[in-house]
């Protein structure tokens, strides 16, 4: 698969994670992944299914743990 990003303007990772998400990417495939990055001491991603008005997505939270 391929996708291209416009984001001119920036882009935040929360919602650019949401995104991949809402794609079919997998909350467990992605936190192995930070996993095999950052070690033991990496940060939690939950991910739940939002509406605000007519728009749908997912909402995404990232949890370090403290030192």
């Amino acid at each position: 698969m391929f996708a291209y990003i416009d984001c001119h303007s920036g882009i935040s990772g929360d919602m650019f994670l949401g995104a991949l998400l809402d794609l079919g990417a997998s909350v467990k495939d992605v936190e192995r992944a930070v996993r095999a990055v950052a070690g033991e001491g990496a940060p939690s991603i939950t991910a739940r299914a939002v509406k605000s008005g007519p728009i749908k997505g997912r909402r995404v939270t990232v949890k370090i743990p403290p030192n």
